[in-house]
């Protein structure tokens, strides 16, 4: 089920941020120039390939649990270009696969990346997809969103690596837009490219606007993605590196941990898991400061 947009021209002499995470993550889909950007953007600001592919195994292992979770409704705000799994379908799938008959709706603020999507969704398959101008937690009343989406449920939200969204979203509108509308026991999945030094926040946002022509949002600090999760349950690992999370909190095998090589990272991507509680949103998250 999906939206109806007319086919948008693709062109690959432009760096696109997805792509580019696309190839930090040693996937295919992506151009000469997206990675020729993505080696110059590494080089300037190391961290960046290993935050994506953080990134990756963040959404992995979150997929992993809600497989086995009783969280039967997905909801990804923002994705990028679908990921292959070691089995060769698709990432979403690993929770249709043990659920079958899981609903699922996929939003995207990128045009190329809805268009991708929309192409590798089955008919038969529970799969809405949907291209927004922007992100906002008012989707969840879209009519399609709807059709599929039982509000009086729980639903798990994954807001994964939100810096790719251009305009950058105002993240506790969009947070606690959603912890408010979503049924207690919900959970909510969040990442985003963090850097503790304001200089290297500046550095990248101003390189990668450069780089994709304005595609692209910013680089917040930790403590501001930490600020966002305050009031709701914690799922799993405390907030931190996502390569870290893991659905019992433990440290992940040693063959299950990204290997650290090079110069020191500068960015991380920070985020974690958390629950919307059955008493209601707690005052602190409320309080949050807008970022």
């Amino acid at each position: 089920m999906t939206t109806t947009l007319s086919a948008p021209v693709l062109d690959g002499t432009i760096p696109c941020s997805h792509r580019m995470a696309n190839h930090w993550r040693s996937e295919n889909f992506n151009f000469a120039a997206d990675r020729i950007a993505a080696r110059d953007v590494e080089a300037v600001v190391p961290g960046v390939a290993r935050a994506a592919r953080a990134s990756a195994t963040f959404e992995r292992r979150v997929l992993e649990h809600l497989a086995n979770a009783e969280v039967g409704q997905v909801v990804h705000l923002g994705h990028g270009y679908p990921t292959p799994t070691a089995e060769g379908g698709l990432d979403w799938e690993r929770v249709q696969d043990r659920q079958p008959g899981t609903p699922v709706v996929l939003v995207s603020t990128d045009s190329t990346v809805y268009t991708q999507s929309e192409a590798l969704v089955h008919a038969s398959a529970p799969v809405v997809t949907l291209r927004q101008d922007h992100l906002s937690a008012t989707v969840l009343d879209h009519p399609q969103v709807q059709s599929v989406i039982d509000p009086t449920r729980s639903v798990a939200v994954l807001l994964t690596s939100l810096h790719h969204q251009q305009p950058a979203p105002d993240l506790t509108a969009l947070v606690t837009g959603l912890a408010t509308r979503l049924a207690p026991g919900s959970l909510i999945a969040l990442s985003h490219l963090a850097a503790p030094a304001r200089r290297t926040r500046h550095r990248l946002t101003r390189l990668m606007n450069q780089t994709t022509r304005g595609r692209w949002g910013k680089v917040r600090a930790p403590g501001d993605i930490a600020a966002l999760l305050l009031g709701l349950e914690r799922v799993g690992s405390r907030p931190g590196d996502v390569a870290a999370w893991t659905a019992d909190g433990h440290t992940p095998p040693a063959a299950q941990r990204l290997p650290s090589t090079g110069p020191a990272p500068r960015v991380i991507e920070y985020g974690g898991v958390v629950r919307v509680p059955h008493t209601g949103l707690r005052p602190q998250a409320r309080r949050a400061a807008a970022l």
